[in-house]
């Protein structure tokens, strides 16, 4: 179970070091396996939860950096008397958007794509949609403010991804850059068959491990996944809301 702790890469640099054959990895090889390491370990609650405010412009914005996954899209709402009198420092707040299903979204944006279709009467989208395309997202839009949602690694002030402080996720990510330098080392015929695959078979058990103990849920979420699944009412418009109240106890009066 993830405890909100996270160690720095000189920690990680500092136990590799230890070993005479991995004395040539240096910061940028550490930090490019770890980010790699995080990845295969496949686990949500390994990653920070990150907001990111997005400008665009002629239809398109540009997407943060440290993406690992999207998790939902808002834009920022216009109300109808900003459009007749511009004002500042108004927050209207933000409204969802979907995913688009137009497959000309991100070249042509016609007037006639399912996906841009106007209200006659005020002239805004009827929904507003999104498609995701080489580090770019292509709205339905023209230009506007969207946030975004998402999974993102864990940086230092430096750049460099920090690593989840559960010992199991520590031991994975330290033997999968073992079997990283390793791989090289017995292409050169600088090690054995038999210790190669023997840290082979350590990064695979290790991997396996961090990724159970990093889907173990503490009570807190445990109750919300219970409430999730055990409800009487149901509740279909949470993509409206954010989700916010996904996990909210319900209450069913007994007549």
């Amino acid at each position: 179970m993830h405890n909100g702790r996270y160690i720095s890469i000189q920690s990680m640099l500092s136990r590799l070091l230890r070993n005479p054959l991995l004395s040539d990895l240096n910061e940028s090889d550490v930090a490019s396996y770890i980010a790699d390491g995080i990845r295969f370990i496949e686990a949500p609650l390994g990653y920070e939860e990150k907001v990111a405010v997005i400008t665009i412009t002629d239809h398109r914005g540009e997407l943060p950096c440290d993406i690992v996954y999207i998790q939902q899209t808002q834009k920022y709402k216009v109300a109808l008397n900003e459009l007749a009198f511009p004002t500042t420092n108004i927050n209207y707040g933000y409204i969802p958007m979907k995913y688009a299903t137009d497959h000309f979204h991100t070249s042509l944006h016609a007037d006639t794509s399912p996906d841009l279709q106007k209200n006659g009467f005020t002239g805004l989208d009827y929904e507003n949609t999104y498609k995701i395309q080489g580090n770019y997202i292509f709205t339905s839009f023209h230009e506007g403010t969207i946030r975004m949602s998402y999974k993102g690694l864990l940086l230092d002030k430096e750049g460099f991804p920090m690593i989840p402080d559960d010992i199991k996720v520590i031991k994975a990510i330290e033997n999968h850059i073992k079997s990283e330098a390793y791989t090289i080392l017995w292409e050169l015929g600088k090690i054995q068959d038999k210790v190669y695959r023997e840290v082979q078979k350590e990064r695979d058990w290790y991997m396996g491990a961090a990724n159970t103990s990093m889907q173990m849920q503490s009570l807190d979420q445990a109750e919300n996944m219970k409430a999730m699944l055990t409800r009487t009412i149901l509740k279909p418009l949470q993509h409206s809301t954010g989700f916010k109240n996904l996990g909210t106890q319900e209450y069913v009066k007994n007549i």
